[in-house]
């Protein structure tokens, strides 16, 4: 599951962006979801990767 957003300096920005992908990955019991962005990077809740979109494209996630 892909989460695609600008970026997450805001603390709501994130949560809404979170929140969100949690809900679509328990709605369709993933267990992993990623969220794309333009610049921010870490792991959030061991479950959701937060990627900057360069280094999403030349992963093999991308394809």
């Amino acid at each position: 599951m892909i989460q695609v957003c600008w970026n997450l300096e805001d603390p709501k920005t994130k949560q809404r962006e979170v929140d969100g992908l949690l809900s679509a990955m328990d709605e369709l019991q993933l267990k992993r979801g990623t969220i794309v962005t333009w610049l921010d990077e870490e792991t959030f809740h061991k479950s959701i990767d937060i990627i900057p979109a360069w280094k999403w494209f030349l992963s093999n996630q991308s394809r």
